[in-house]
């Protein structure tokens, strides 16, 4: 992901609870997952990432799943939803 000065540094690979997070910070209750192709493109992949995230939620902490497609196409978007999960949209 691109350095951006607004978004603190993630813990990343965090094991919590049997679930690998790629990038977390508890602090906000943010998770983000970068979904690639080569582990997340068989239906229980899909199926697996659903109970992360259900899982995730139940606790509070929000989740945003950034596909190759989107990262390569939409990072002013990606970066604008993850502001907006950390609460820092409004920082300029």
């Amino acid at each position: 992901m691109d350095h951006d000065p607004r978004i603190p540094p993630p813990e990343r690979n965090v094991q919590l609870e049997g679930w690998e997070l790629d990038f977390y910070w508890p602090d906000h209750g943010v998770v983000a997952e970068t979904d690639g192709e080569r582990f997340h493109m068989l239906p229980g992949d899909r199926e697996r990432d659903s109970a992360e995230d259900a899982w995730l939620q139940r606790r509070g902490i929000a989740v945003l799943r950034i596909g190759e497609f989107r990262f390569e196409h939409d990072r002013r978007g990606v970066l604008e939803d993850l502001l907006g999960l950390l609460g820092l949209d409004g920082a300029a």
